[in-house]
């Protein structure tokens, strides 16, 4: 009877010990299923985070290629606005300078033209040249004609219309019927700027007619860009006192820049190397905008530049002959 008693209590205590262990086994399997899951949401979390991350970088140096790409756009167009400005500031004088001090004895040649002689038009031109027209003193220019061409050399010889030096030789051409003096040059010198080309003044029409004034120059701007300034029948008209009114289209490129012109009331006064008043419309084929001149321009070079729809600004242009 002992024994099987004793026999019962080592059967109790063997059943007891195998059903805590099947407890901690279970405990410890729910532990690990637990760390398990808690390691895959750690993981997921951080494969969230670094596509989060990988994204923010990504759309942050994709803004930032943005803001680039346009800053860079916006100062092309500043500097090739201002290379506009340039342009009509310092060919634009040369062919006022050059052409229109001709205009009145133009307009006499076209009135008398149905009986001029070739000896008529060329006292015409020498009177337009230098007599109190493109150069102030007569004495720095010489002539040497062929028929209605001459080849003209000014030495040391100060523009009327704007005041600045004036040298080396041009190939003076006359028409009587239609009117129209031509300069050709290569490398005239006015100011510093060397150009070439050449400037046609036209008389057309009844009486007096309507005087036109085209060009087409190659020179240097302020920084050494190259720049080609073509004028296009644009109408001069005299203003106030001795000041002129330009109107009409022209035209400037520059290595990969071209730009269409509309001159709109630029007036120059005599004495003046730049405008002071007018606009200069331009379109590219990246932009559109417009250079207006302010009575102040001639004495302190300031003009101010639109670019379509942004605000304007105000640009200081080259002193003259620079």
């Amino acid at each position: 009877m002992k024994c099987a008693l004793a026999w019962m209590g080592l059967s109790w205590i063997l059943l007891s010990v195998v059903a805590c262990g099947d407890d901690d086994d279970d405990a410890t399997d729910g532990d690990a299923d637990a760390d398990s899951d808690s390691d895959a949401d750690s993981d997921a979390d951080s494969d969230a985070d670094a596509d989060s991350d990988a994204d923010s970088d990504s759309d942050s140096d994709s803004d930032g290629d943005a803001d680039g790409d346009s800053d860079a756009d916006g100062d092309s167009d500043d500097q090739d606005a201002e290379l506009i400005a340039e342009a009509v500031a310092a060919g634009g004088s040369a062919a006022q300078a050059l052409g229109v001090p001709l205009k009145t004895e133009g307009e006499a040649l076209h009135r008398e033209r149905d009986r001029a002689t070739e000896n008529d038009a060329r006292q015409r031109a020498e009177s337009g040249v230098a007599g109190s027209s493109i150069v102030t003193d007569a004495d720095c220019v010489g002539f040497a004609w062929s028929g209605l061409e001459a080849t003209t050399t000014f030495t040391d010889c100060t523009l009327e219309a704007t005041g600045q030096p004036l040298d080396g030789t041009v190939t003076l051409t006359v028409s009587i019927d239609p009117t129209s003096f031509t300069l050709t040059f290569e490398d005239l010198t006015i100011g510093t700027t060397a150009i070439d080309g050449w400037v046609t003044l036209s008389i057309s029409g009844p009486m007096d007619g309507t005087t036109t004034l085209d060009a087409d120059l190659g020179f240097a701007i302020e920084g050494g860009a190259e720049v080609n300034l073509v004028l296009d029948g644009v109408t001069v008209a005299r203003s106030g006192g001795n000041a002129v009114t330009l109107n009409g289209a022209a035209s400037v490129t520059s290595g990969d820049l071209e730009a269409d012109l509309t001159l709109e009331d630029l007036v120059w006064a005599s004495g003046d190397c730049l405008p002071s008043g007018g606009t200069v419309g331009f379109e590219t084929d990246t932009m559109t905008g417009t250079v207006t001149f302010l009575p102040t321009t001639p004495d302190d070079g300031v003009v101010e530049i639109q670019i379509g729809q942004l605000p304007a600004y105000e640009y200081t242009l080259a002193a003259c002959g620079a």
